[in-house]
This record gives structure tokens, C-alpha cells and sequence, in this order.
């Protein structure tokens, strides 16, 4: 499996990662926890649209990646696909989906986990319960897909 998100946050950038902190635990939860009940674990690998943190300076936040970015590191993108060779792509959240689709028509999309964990700056534990429990049902989903092609 793939998962591709946007672009990294300023920790990721820093870190040269692609999820860390909060967004990164919630979704290796979802998979083990998707996992055990699909009783397989498949081998998975996270990156994003954009190599580099998309920043605006103005406004002091993280934005989304522009089209020229995401054409920008189109190649770095391909080469991991390439080598990685996933069975599913994912794609995590709005950004990814609208933009990740024109790469690769037949990815899955599903909640970006930073989507699941915010809500407007403010951390919801009950809205957290009720989103959580959505997302890690599309990882078993596709979990279960995989696994059954595999036999």
C-alpha cells in the first residue's frame, strides 16, 4: 500500500518525513488496528504529492500545494511508485484526491488523519471516536481487498 498526502508539515519537512506527530500515530493505529481484524498486515510506505513543505508566507501557515509544485515533483513521485510497486494506492484527504487522481485515475481516497484529529484548530475527542472508527473501516476495506487478490 500507498498513501500519498499533499505535502509534509514543518515537522516532515524538517524530519524528511511524511506524516509525523499526531497525523502519523492515528494512521499507523488505524492500520494495525484494521489489520488484526482483517487478519493480514500488509507492507506500507507514506509519502506526499510534494517533496517540500508548502508554506505561505503571509498568512504564516502551511498551505496546499500549487499545480506547479505537485508538476514539480511529479518524477520523484513516479520513481517511488516505480520501486514501491504498490497493489492500492490511497490517497489521504481533499488535496491529495483532487489532485493525485489526475496521476493515478484508480487510487483510493480516503480522510487525510490530520482531518480526523482537527476541527477548526480544536482537539474533539467524541468527533475524533466517530472518525476514527470511519477511517480505520476504509483501511480494513481495502486491507481485506488486498489480501483477498493475494490468494
Amino acid at each position: 500500500m500507498l498513501f500519498i498526502g499533499p505535502a509534509p508539515s514543518l515537522s516532515g519537512d524538517v524530519l524528511g518525513k511524511a506524516l509525523t506527530g499526531p497525523e502519523d500515530r492515528l494512521l499507523k493505529q488505524a492500520l494495525e488496528d484494521a489489520s488484526r481484524k482483517a487478519g493480514w498486515t500488509p507492507t506500507y510506505y507514506i509519502t506526499n504529492l510534494v517533496a517540500c513543505r508548502s508554506w505561505d508566507p503571509e498568512s504564516r501557515h502551511d498551505r496546499d500545494p500549487a499545480e506547479d509544485e505537485i508538476i514539480a515533483c511529479r518524477s520523484r513521485l513516479m520513481s517511488l511508485v516505480a520501486r514501491v510497486r504498490p497493489e492500492r494506492i490511497i490517497l489521504l484527504g481533499p488535496v491529495a484526491q483532487q489532485e493525485g487522481v489526475k496521476i493515478f485515475p484508480d487510487a483510493t481516497g480516503i480522510p487525510h488523519p490530520e482531518g480526523i484529529i482537527y476541527s477548526g484548530g480544536a482537539l474533539h475527542s467524541a468527533l475524533i471516536t466517530v472518525a476514527y472508527q470511519r477511517f480505520w473501516m476504509s483501511l480494513w476495506g481495502i486491507i481485506k481487498k488486498i489480501k483477498k487478490e493475494g490468494e
